[in-house]
């Protein structure tokens, strides 16, 4: 890694050639000609760049900042290089305008980075970057292609009113503290495979608000760890694509659940859409869990009856059961009432008695043991007999929806 010696070689040599004999302001105190000689500059004091043209190329390759640095307004017409540098204080690119392919590649922001308004003209690289600080991009305009792979940002990073007129991959990004795309907008496609965003309750929620989205945008993989993304208002393309997998998903959400069910219910949508049957009721699953933490008791108890019985109309095992469970119950009940009243065969009798109670809709009952029978049947049983049909009726219903969304039944 180059220290500060080297730098200001280069640095001075550089200028020559690409300020065409302007000033460049180097402190806040003092001006210096590039065509005089020129004291060496105080490595802690602001560099600042604002308003010049870079005619050249720019490079600073694995260099080491160690100061603030402002190009605040600059102009640069011909490519910049900064792979590997590391800036220790802020760095400011507000409203610059690159004309050529940027490469901060493997660079490491310390502190905050600020490129508002800035507008990229060519391909732009930030491929495994680090930043350690806040970002913000607000109102940006990338022409081209932008590559932000594998980068990882340790706070919350602000895409709001950004304008992307060609790809966007954002393969493998790590957002620890939350993102913000508000109002944004993707002419090409949008490539977030891979992508992690992380955060507790008290960071940034993955905020896609308002963003319209001309080309698919791709989540395949992406793992939203402890909150939904919000979509609120925004126009997803139709061949978007999302994982329905589980362990991609937050469990346990405590908070902001209505803006995470209409998440839900909107790439429910988009999955039914798409024919993507399975992915659809996996999306309709979560919105589910969510109204069952939603309003009072009474308003959440249907939804969670719904899902310990069904699993919300996934679930063939768990209703199939719960019939077997009322239909084992009723079998001990009448056994055990038919053995203390003395009657001939009172196994088989609480079997055919059970069964139908547990399964009206058959006629078995009637066939075998004739209408006489309820007739005469003690009224404690004829309740215990309703409260069986009760039960089953629903658990019935479960299992035929678990049976059709297995099937892709409609």
């Amino acid at each position: 890694m180059a220290d500060w010696s080297d730098f200001e070689s280069i640095f001075f040599e550089r200028m020559k050639k690409i300020s065409k004999g302007k000033y460049i302001r180097l402190s806040q105190d003092s001006y210096y000609h590039i065509k005089d000689e020129t004291p060496a500059p105080n490595p802690n004091a602001l560099i600042d760049f604002s308003s010049t043209e870079f005619a050249k190329m720019f490079c600073i390759d694995g260099f080491y900042i160690p100061c603030d640095i402002k190009f605040n307004g600059c102009v640069f017409q011909n490519k910049i290089e900064s792979g590997w540098a590391i800036f220790s204080q802020s760095a400011a690119f507000n409203n610059v305008i690159f004309n050529d392919m940027i490469d901060f590649s493997d660079a490491k922001f310390v502190k905050g980075a600020y490129l508002n308004g800035v507008q990229c003209r060519s391909e732009a690289f930030w491929n495994a970057t680090s930043f350690n600080g806040s970002v913000s991009f607000n109102g940006a305009i990338f022409e081209k292609r932008v590559n932000f792979q594998r980068v990882v940002f340790q706070r919350g990073v602000n895409f709001t009113n950004v304008k992307m007129q060609d790809e966007a991959w954002f393969y493998g990004a790590i957002f620890k503290e939350g993102v913000s795309f508000w109002q944004s907008n993707f002419l090409g496609r949008l490539t977030m495979i891979d992508a992690s965003f992380e955060g507790g309750e008290r960071s940034r929620r993955p905020d896609f608000s308002d963003v319209i989205f001309e080309m698919p945008a791709n989540f395949r993989s992406a793992r939203f760890n402890d909150c939904f993304p919000i979509f609120r208002g925004s126009l997803l393309h139709d061949k978007s694509i999302f994982s329905a997998e589980d362990n991609l998903w937050p469990k346990g959400v405590v908070k902001h659940l209505k803006d995470a069910k209409e998440t839900c219910s909107l790439l429910r949508n988009l999955s039914e859409r798409q024919g993507n049957i399975e992915d659809a009721h996996f999306f309709f699953r979560s919105e589910m869990k969510l109204a069952s933490r939603m309003g009072s008791f009474s308003e959440r108890l249907l939804y969670i009856v719904y899902g310990v019985f069904s699993n919300f109309g996934h679930s063939i095992s768990r209703p199939l059961l719960g019939l077997l469970s009322v239909f084992v119950i009723g079998l001990i009940f009448f056994w055990g009432g038919f053995f203390v009243e003395g009657l001939d065969n009172p196994l088989r009798t609480s079997l055919a008695l059970s069964f139908n109670n547990v399964f009206p809709f058959f006629g078995f009952g009637r066939a075998y043991l004739g209408l006489n029978f309820f007739e005469d049947l003690h009224v404690v049983k004829k309740i215990f007999s309703a409260l069986q049909s009760i039960l089953s009726l629903p658990l019935a219903f479960f299992f035929g929806l678990g049976l059709r969304t297995r099937f892709r039944m409609r």
